[in-house]
């Protein structure tokens, strides 16, 4: 599985910082949803702030938008 990590456009941050947020955050919070939720909603906000939302799905605008209020949420309740 960490083979793929190569496949990682090194030199776009906002590609491989999603993905070692991921990587990092699942074994330190202890929750693969975590982890996956800080991905999700990293990924679409780092491509706004480069200036490159079209290379963003509007699903994936949604996904990271659910996840954001998951995560919000979890740390009210």
């Amino acid at each position: 599985m960490m083979e793929s990590i190569g496949n990682i456009d090194m030199t776009d941050f906002a590609a491989w910082f999603p993905a070692f947020l991921i990587i990092v955050l699942i074994p330190l919070t202890n929750s693969i949803s975590t982890g996956l939720a800080f991905g999700f909603v990293c990924y679409p906000v780092l491509r706004l702030v480069a200036g490159e939302s079209e290379r963003v799905s509007p699903a994936m605008y949604l996904l990271g938008g659910l996840f954001l209020i998951d995560l919000v949420l979890s740390t009210i309740i």
